[in-house]
């Protein structure tokens, strides 16, 4: 991909990506440089796009998997520091406890099941909305979405898995 090409995506699709990382980090600068950082990533593997969905689509789940590795990463830190593993919001979302219990829970499960969960509860999507965004099937994502509940509720309750 040339330069032309990437600020061509970053003007057409540039606002989408810096909202959805926005409503995922809840923190300005971090959005900001998350938006950088996944249109770098998408200029590095253009190739490896398929053009299964559209390249909004494409952007808009390297730009939720790019922040859930970040929000991993934070949450780490944060045991490490043994302080806050989240930042001040810049629009409110949860309380802050509700959050670092949303946030802590994603830390726990696989990348895909904590995506569906994301699109589910925090987006609001339908599963017919995540099955066209995530190129699953609606059944697939009726599953995920179980398996996501399931273990955010052996989580909250140190349920031994079974």
């Amino acid at each position: 991909m040339d330069w032309a090409q990437l600020d061509a995506m970053v003007g057409k699709y540039g606002s989408l990506v810096f909202r959805r990382c926005l409503k995922l980090l809840g923190n300005r600068a971090d959005a900001e440089d998350a938006a950088q950082e996944v249109f770098i990533k998408a200029g590095r593997s253009i190739g490896s796009f398929r053009g299964a969905s559209s390249p909004g689509t494409w952007l808009f789940r390297v730009a939720t998997n790019h922040c859930l590795n970040m929000l991993k990463a934070r949450e780490a830190e944060g045991r490490r520091r043994s302080g806050l593993a989240l930042q001040p919001r810049d629009e409110p979302w949860f309380d802050a406890d509700q959050a670092l219990l949303f946030f802590s829970l994603l830390g726990h499960l696989d990348g895909e099941t904590a995506e569906i969960g994301l699109y589910c509860y925090l987006d609001g999507m339908t599963q017919d909305e995540i099955a066209a965004a995530t190129s699953l099937s609606r059944k697939t994502v009726g599953k995920r979405l179980k398996q996501f509940e399931d273990a955010c509720r052996r989580l909250l309750t140190d349920e031994p898995r079974g």
